[in-house]
């Protein structure tokens, strides 16, 4: 059972990810990409996510929520796999540094398969 943390504002992406996941354990908490906040942040503790999937926008936040993901304390650890409909997301996900990326429209398994890929290493750390 993974806990997921979705940062998307896009309900196309959302709906895709609750199905995706829906068949699973996996514990979802779905928050705005748009802009990076104090309650934002705060949400982000207080979940203590397994996974981070992240949306990747053209927002100028977007990255500033990545940014905040790696340098905070409590999520610096915690997988990001960037999302997007974006033809360059891999090229987005390499700069960035993230752990993976989904490029939509994705289907359950490829969403499942990279939930499951990351797993050991959130547990791993987790364990650490």
């Amino acid at each position: 059972m993974a806990r997921i943390i979705c940062f998307s504002d896009s309900a196309p992406l959302t709906y895709a990810v609750r199905q995706g996941l829906s068949t699973g354990e996996h514990t979802i908490e779905l928050l705005s990409a748009s802009y990076l906040s104090q309650a934002t942040r705060d949400a982000v503790c207080r979940f203590t996510a397994d996974i981070i999937l992240l949306e990747a926008t053209r927002s100028l936040d977007n990255a500033y929520l990545f940014f905040f993901l790696r340098a905070d304390q409590v999520t610096r650890t915690i997988p990001v796999i960037l999302i997007s409909t974006h033809a360059h997301v891999n090229q987005q996900a390499s700069a960035l540094g993230a752990n993976g990326y989904l490029q939509g429209p994705f289907g359950t398994e490829q969403l499942t398969d990279m939930i499951a890929a990351h797993m050991p290493l959130a547990e791993a750390l987790v364990a650490a």
